[in-house]
């Protein structure tokens, strides 16, 4: 192994064990933390402080280099129970598990690090897809929560009364979503900085934003609430309709682009079966590494830009 994937090794191992000492400290805090809140023990508030105070200083260090913020609002869209402390941990896990086999096939620097930071990529990857798929359920699930708050206007109910029948009826993810407005309204939260809370679980749909705004503006002003929802309600529907249509035309675009994509995967695979030592000089020699990099960045490229064509926002 040259030099430059010694020390490129050393510090990624260094980092993930780090990264189990802070969770191990992490642990550690949340144990004293409810022991002493139970036990109401005074002298064992100033270890807890420093704690916190190295958790904080880690986390103005991590905040040079990546956006923590950016990563908590992905894990809060996605919906999944796991703090930014272990999912970062998870990241530099999947970096070391797919720079092992690496080391076994190849020695180049850049090889290494094109692995590794696959590998890292693939828990982000991961929850961008749930929080795509959370919000494409939201959306399927928004015209009919909002007839429902319409129907339940209409009878007479207040907004509050509206929002607690509708949490309580529908399914996953629109019902917990409502049910929360109208719990943080119960335990106190003013009306809006409730319905804000629910407007910054979902920042990129548009519809939510003006729902939300639907609500603030009318607690505010007053108006016919009910005719804006039915407007807003109509629209979505007309919006999902004219997302099927295109879907199903550019579904052609879209396979093209797979197949494309994958013929030089499969190429290399099967190649390597049948003549090793063809795929052996990719991987051996300096400048077969250099050119099957290369080739997998512009496959990639190649696969994301097919992609960008083939997609039409609506």
């Amino acid at each position: 192994m040259s030099e430059g994937g010694v020390v490129f090794l050393t510090v990624l191992f260094f980092l993930f064990f780090a990264s189990l000492f802070f969770l191990y400290l992490e642990q550690r805090r949340s144990r004293k933390h409810r022991l002493l809140m139970r036990l109401k023990v005074q002298s064992g508030q100033g270890s807890g402080r420093r704690l916190e105070v190295l958790g904080g200083g880690l986390r103005r260090f991590l905040e040079r280099f990546i956006n923590i913020g950016w990563f908590e609002a992905l894990i809060l869209a996605a919906d999944v129970n796991i703090s930014i402390e272990k999912f970062l941990i998870i990241t530099l896990s999947m970096g070391v598990v797919f720079l092992l086999p690496c080391l076994f096939a190849a020695t180049n620097i850049f090889v290494m690090a094109f692995f590794a930071g696959v590998g890292m990529s693939c828990p982000a990857l991961y929850l961008v897809y749930l929080r795509r798929k959370r919000e494409e359920a939201l959306l399927k699930q928004l015209p009919d929560a909002i007839d429902m708050i319409i129907r339940a206007l209409r009878a007479g109910q207040s907004v509050d009364r509206a929002l607690r029948d509708v949490g309580g009826h529908l399914s996953p993810p629109m019902g917990p979503e409502i049910r929360a407005i109208y719990d943080g309204i119960a335990m106190g939260l003013p009306f809006e900085t409730a319905i804000r809370n629910f407007e910054a679980g979902f920042p990129r749909l548009s519809d939510v934003k003006i729902l939300c705004t639907a609500f603030i503006v009318q607690r505010e002003t007053g108006g016919n609430l009910t005719g804006v929802l039915e407007g807003l309600s109509k629209a979505i529907r007309e919006r999902l309709k004219l997302r099927m249509q295109v879907r199903a035309m550019t579904a052609e675009g879209r396979a093209t682009a797979l197949v494309i994509g994958l013929i030089p995967v499969v190429f290399a695979l099967v190649t390597w079966l049948l003549s090793p030592g063809y795929i052996n000089m990719l991987l051996h020699a300096s400048l077969g590494r250099k050119i099957l990099l290369i080739a997998l960045s512009l496959d990639v490229l190649g696969l994301y830009l097919m992609k960008k064509l083939v997609r039409v926002e609506i």
